[in-house]
């Protein structure tokens, strides 16, 4: 009789196992499929196309048209204190690409509050002479404590034009956003 129990518990035991490797592999092929489909998701982009610009961004962005030099504005809904940006600045009478920033930079300075710059350097990004400033300013214009922002500009030569790729975000959001900034900028383009 102890020889049958003994058997019994033995099946019964192998049969827990294999129970508990096929739940094992069901919850590993259900993780895997959903960090699948999350990258599907997150991966999607939308082109943009104005001005002679093309871009990519994210396809639950919200694009605004620009006015002006602006040509447009695309943020995340969910995180509206990140914004990429992108402007057309003539060039005027002999006006060289390292003389738009300093222009710029004195424009942002008069209508920006608490408007510094932290670095400013000529650059070559994917093989294109260009120049990039760094900044941050105060926004009191929201009820509460004042935000600190900070900003990057890219400048390249776009044709008769100064295309400025730009980028701002709260403080504390600016690391990481300059990182997910990064393939928005190789991603626009002059024609």
């Amino acid at each position: 009789m102890s020889v049958t129990l003994s058997s019994t518990k033995s099946q019964q035991a192998k049969r827990d196992q294999l129970s508990m490797a096929a739940v094992g592999m069901v919850a590993i092929l259900s993780l895997l499929l959903g960090v699948i489909l999350k990258s599907s998701v997150e991966n999607r982009s939308q082109h943009i196309e104005r001005k002679g610009i093309t871009a990519s961004v994210p396809a639950n962005w919200t694009i605004q048209e620009g006015a002006g030099d602006l040509v447009f504005v695309s943020w995340d809904p969910f995180t509206p204190g990140i914004r990429y940006a992108v402007s057309l600045v003539p060039l005027r009478g002999g006006q060289t690409l390292g003389e738009i920033p300093s222009q710029r930079n004195q424009a942002l300075s008069s209508a920006l509050e608490a408007f510094r710059v932290l670095e400013e350097t000529p650059i070559i990004r994917k093989g294109r002479d260009g120049y990039k400033t760094t900044y941050a300013f105060v926004d009191a214009s929201q009820p509460g404590l004042p935000l600190v922002l900070r900003g990057t500009d890219y400048y390249f030569l776009a044709g008769e034009n100064v295309m400025v790729v730009s980028l701002q975000a709260q403080a504390q959001d600016y690391e990481e956003a300059q990182l997910r900034f990064e393939v928005f900028l190789d991603s626009v383009s002059y024609k």
